[in-house]
């Protein structure tokens, strides 16, 4: 199994390029990272569609939360005990119906921006992705910092920053 270590240098390379084949190639490596005891779960998660999880209850959607997307997304066991801790506090204060009204809302958001479903994945609480954490390149300043390959400054023009971070452009 290929270590990310291994391809520091490619990957920085990668990230201003503008070549597809050398994109397909990247990602179709990803698999190597992959471990045995994950690939049926990864391959999954590389398959499923929105009418996957759109037809679920909200039983059904809290357990494949809690026993497939988080088992998936957090390998580490420690990782996977904090946050389905998380995942069980909204599900008992505001009832399973709250996880599934804003699943709905995230993927209402299909035929709109990766901002605004990250918008509505904030309703999820604990379990959202951080907007200082999941900027995307609209939020990068030109000649970001290529050995990280990503650079956290936020842009006022971004609607998925917190208004507190904008300012900081």
């Amino acid at each position: 199994m290929a270590t990310a270590d291994d391809q520091t240098p490619e990957i920085e390379q990668l990230w201003h390029s503008s070549d597809a084949s050398k994109w397909q190639r990247a990602l179709d490596r990803y698999w190597e990272y992959v471990k045995p005891t994950h690939l049926a779960i990864e391959r999954e998660m590389d398959s499923l569609r929105p009418e996957d999880v759109r037809c679920l209850d909200a039983d059904q959607w809290y357990e494949w939360l809690l026993n497939r997307y988080f088992v998936w997304k957090y390998t580490a066991p420690n990782r996977y005990a904090t946050t389905t801790g998380q995942l069980r506090r909204p599900a008992a204060d505001a009832g399973r119906q709250h996880l599934l009204a804003i699943r709905d809302r995230v993927l209402g958001c299909e035929d709109a921006s990766i901002g605004d479903a990250l918008l509505a994945a904030r309703g999820f609480g604990a379990l959202a992705p951080r907007a200082r954490r999941a900027c995307w390149p609209c939020c990068s300043r030109p000649g970001s910092e290529p050995s990280t390959g990503l650079s956290f400054a936020h842009s006022a023009r971004c609607a998925v920053c917190p208004s507190e971070t904008n300012s900081g452009a």
